[in-house]
């Protein structure tokens, strides 16, 4: 069974989401009425089909059922919540149960968990929605994945495509830098070298969690006595899902100082102020936008299955997959800033 889970990181995750919010269950107090209502809820979320995929593979099916099980396990968690003694706060501890210790930020409205790996949020709890709008259909998704390229990657990210080339950032362990509980603010730092030449450059990134959104700083530096060209990406992966009469998510950009709507499709623009995306499902809105106008590439995520007894093959939307990069060209010791901000509001 620990081999199953730990073979799909969307299983554990589930897995190890339902663990914690039954501990947080069973240490209930003083409120029997309610401690009976938010395990009932966690055992709901166990229900087997969930936790199964179809051949390793995720299904529309099994994403439906992960969105339902996140649900309930949601409103058990605020359940646990005593109304006059919670308050937000930024927790440190082994949350996916992989023996490192993950960042959860708690407000009033949203979690978000941050993990050292890769220094992103792997999950987005919105609990007016009861979503957990990190869980697509991608083996490794979150948001604020960053990544460094070669110059030479532009043509491929303007596809929505990641090059083949070494990811050097996507990977690396993030350390703390500083963290402040009471304004929930953490900032996180790793190094690398990049290219051929082994360059060494450090990346400092700091979160600002609220409960209308997330503001991220990043400071990229270049270590080296050589000058660095390349370009720095940040991805986000959002779980949307069509709405009713199978209506699909919508997207707004405004571009080159134009205003443009269209459906969730695969597209590129260059200097873009901000773009929107709309859950038709929950009718949530993300809006992302920075300090410095990014080219930003749009994917679809999408699951494809097939009709029960034939051969025909359908696709089925489960999220967008974004990505926000800049070219860089940083003289030796120099350093660049590129602050993110995404609202969400629902």
């Amino acid at each position: 069974i620990k081999k199953y889970l730990i073979d799909s990181e969307n299983i554990m995750r589930l897995y190890s989401k339902m663990m914690y919010v039954n501990i947080l269950a069973n240490q209930l107090r003083g409120d029997k009425a309610r401690k009976k209502t938010a395990r009932e809820e966690v055992w709901q979320s166990q229900y087997g089909e969930a936790f199964r995929l179809n051949q390793g593979m995720d299904t529309p099916e099994t994403c439906v059922l992960r969105t339902l099980a996140y649900k309930s396990l949601l409103m058990a968690e605020k359940m646990t919540r005593v109304r006059g003694v919670f308050s937000p706060s930024i927790i440190y501890t082994d949350f996916d149960l992989d023996s490192i210790k993950e960042y959860l930020c708690q407000l009033e409205k949203v979690n978000m968990y941050v993990h050292p790996c890769g220094g992103k949020i792997f999950e987005l709890d919105v609990f007016s929605v009861y979503r957990n709008f990190c869980d697509t259909s991608l083996p490794s998704s979150g948001l604020f994945i960053d990544h460094f390229y070669s110059t030479g990657a532009l043509r491929k990210l303007s596809r929505g495509v990641l090059p083949s080339e070494p990811d050097i950032f996507r990977h690396s362990i993030y350390q703390e830098h500083s963290i402040d509980r009471t304004r929930c603010e953490l900032q996180l730092k790793t190094n690398a070298t990049f290219g051929s030449l082994q360059q060494p450059l450090s990346l400092r990134k700091q979160y600002l969690f609220r409960n209308e959104g997330i503001q991220v700083q990043y400071i990229l530096k270049n270590d080296s006595p050589l000058k660095l060209n390349g370009v720095f990406v940040t991805e986000l992966d959002l779980s949307l899902i069509n709405g009713k009469k199978n209506k699909h998510p919508l997207v707004t950009v405004f571009s080159e100082d134009t205003r443009k709507e269209t459906g969730l499709e695969q597209s590129g623009y260059d200097d873009v102020s901000w773009i929107q995306l709309a859950d038709t499902c929950s009718k949530c809105t993300f809006t992302l936008e920075a300090n410095e106008n990014p080219s930003v590439s749009l994917v679809p995520i999408t699951i494809e299955s097939k009709h029960p007894g034939t051969k025909e093959k359908i696709q089925t939307l489960n999220g967008a997959r974004i990505f926000l990069y800049w070219t860089i060209d940083l003289s030796s010791n120099y350093e660049t800033e590129k602050t993110v901000f995404l609202k969400f509001s629902c």
